[in-house]
């Protein structure tokens, strides 16, 4: 006789065809998963014992305020599990507002060692992890992010919170308290303008954390672009996508979630109501938003583009100290003048006048080197053979690698000005082509000597990406540092701030894994990738 699963938590309106309501945290799945669910079943059946296994599928969170990111790191879990060969199956997935210990318990006993996937929004009760990792399923967190007031001004556009700059300030206070705490237990953290720009990248990156492949990357980021975004009286019941009218439950109107105990019991249909787009934030509401002590301000690039244009508008204007260029792309790519405004950004506060010093100092620098303009076509055909400077693979933040052969140096054999040119091409090229993302600079130390060690070209690389190229750098890896350059290294360091020599990471075989994983490591560096390029 065949075995009956438990259907406990399936949402009875969803399976009458009814819509039941946004904040429903019963389980509805598409046929497909269904379909999927089986298999695995069939063939987990087929492979192995159930009462001899032990591994069961993590708990996979994830987390941030509506309109920013989570719907489509929702689904982009929830359809890797489904089309990938995870070794834990598809997932049942959840939303549940407010996480406790025996949500999860009482789910993954009906997901019968199959993994979950839950989508929530605020603080969890303080035990809503215990006994997971004994119990052999463990949690991995996932985060989205994205700036605030953009948030808020999709939500007013769309009615899901009064204009009222009170309402507005506790809503941040309330997103900002379970957003720290999310992204402190977070393994990935998620740029909302990335999933949009970049979406196979991400997913690619997503499948990286979850320890999983993604050969079918490109076919989820297309059908995640093709999801439904619900009915008119609510958000789709299985993918949690809001619809594109402005339309929200009458019991909503004002902006205040409801309890979800109160809200499960409800059974009756509710009525839907339209509700007028409100005016985004005025620019006084966004100074009051700014000068809030909690709010962690990152200024508007518009805000910054403007007083960077009245601050420099002699230098722009004569077009002597500037290239025209780099201030146009400045002016129109908000990833690359991003760049600047973080290397502003302390803690709770923006350093204005650093920021602004900043892109003073890269564009008199670019300018007199003719950055912009550099090109492949500029080297020698040598460059690209030899292997010494070239980019291959992410860390473990999806961050691209830029590996420094240093053992294909020799001290006087080559114009380290050229190299130093090569170099600033190869982050021009980052920037052009990934505006906004960091890289990682891998130092290959390996069989390395003190001919090799060329602390011009070192130097170089250390000081473009301070001042220069700001916004670039995430950290410096240096893998197997021999014991006779290790006193050179610390005169190195001596050059750097000391939040940057905090970014030097010193790994070998064993430890560079906590970087970067192994199939992104070449086999000459214990991983799995190939050698070749």
């Amino acid at each position: 006789m065949e075995e009956e699963f438990p259907k406990l938590f399936d949402c009875p309106d969803f399976l009458k065809g009814k819509y039941c309501h946004a904040l429903c945290n019963y389980r509805h799945q598409t046929e497909e998963e269904k379909r999927a669910i089986e298999k695995y079943r069939d063939s987990f059946q087929l492979k192995l014992s159930p009462k001899k296994s032990n591994r069961f599928g993590p708990v996979y969170i994830i987390a941030g305020p509506e309109r920013s990111g989570t719907s489509w790191l929702f689904n982009a879990v929830r359809l890797l599990l489904v089309h990938q060969d995870s070794p834990f199956g598809p997932a049942d997935s959840y939303r549940l507002n407010h996480i406790t210990k025996n949500d999860l318990e009482t789910r993954l006993i009906e997901a019968c060692g199959r993994p979950l996937v839950i989508r929530t929004m605020r603080i969890p009760d303080s035990n809503w992890a215990q006994d997971l990792d004994q119990s052999g399923h463990g949690y991995m967190v996932f985060v989205s992010h994205r700036d605030l007031r953009d948030v808020i001004d999709d939500c007013l556009a769309i009615g899901w919170m009064k204009h009222d700059i009170g309402v507005i300030l506790s809503r941040l206070k309330a997103y900002m308290t379970a957003f720290d705490y999310w992204r402190s237990n977070a393994k990935g953290d998620f740029r909302y303008e990335s999933t949009h720009h970049e979406p196979v990248e991400q997913i690619k990156h997503l499948a990286r954390l979850m320890g999983i492949e993604s050969t079918h990357a490109e076919h989820i980021a297309r059908e995640i672009n093709s999801l439904r975004p619900g009915q008119a009286i609510g958000p789709d019941q299985v993918t949690k996508m809001w619809p594109a009218q402005r339309v929200i439950e009458a019991s909503l109107a004002d902006g205040d979630d409801k309890d979800d105990k109160q809200t499960d019991n409800e059974h009756e249909p509710r009525k839907a109501v339209v509700v007028p787009g409100q005016a985004k934030l005025t620019e006084n509401e966004r100074r009051k938003i700014r000068d809030v002590h909690m709010f962690r301000f990152i200024p508007k690039v518009e805000e910054f583009r403007k007083t960077t244009n009245e601050h420099f508008s002699k230098e722009i204007s004569d077009d002597k100290q500037f290239d025209t260029n780099d201030i146009k792309r400045f002016n129109e790519n908000d990833d690359y003048a991003l760049m600047i405004i973080q290397h502003g950004q302390t803690a709770k506060t923006f350093d204005e006048p650093k920021a602004l010093r900043c892109f003073h100092d890269t564009m008199i620098w670019r300018k007199q080197n003719n950055i912009y303009d550099v090109s492949l076509d500029q080297f020698p055909a040598t460059y690209l053979e030899r292997r010494a400077i070239y980019y291959k693979n992410h860390d473990i933040n999806n961050h691209r690698l830029l590996h420094y052969v240093v053992r294909t140096f020799n001290k006087g054999e080559l114009d380290n000005e050229m190299v130093k040119r090569f170099m600033a091409y190869n982050f021009e090229e980052h920037i052009r082509t990934y505006p906004g993302q960091r890289i990682v600079i891998l130092f290959d130390m390996t069989d390395t000597g003190l001919r090799h060690l060329d602390y011009d070209l070192v130097k170089f690389v250390i000081s473009a990406l301070l001042y220069y190229f700001p916004g670039l750098l995430s950290y410096f890896l240096v893998y197997k540092l021999p014991f006779i350059l290790q006193a050179a290294w610390k005169l190195i360091k001596t050059w750097m701030p000391t939040e940057t020599q905090n970014a030097v990471k010193f790994v070998d075989e064993k430890t560079i894994t906590q970087y970067v994983a192994l199939d992104q490591l070449s086999k000459a560096m214990g991983g799995t990738s190939s050698d070749e390029s």
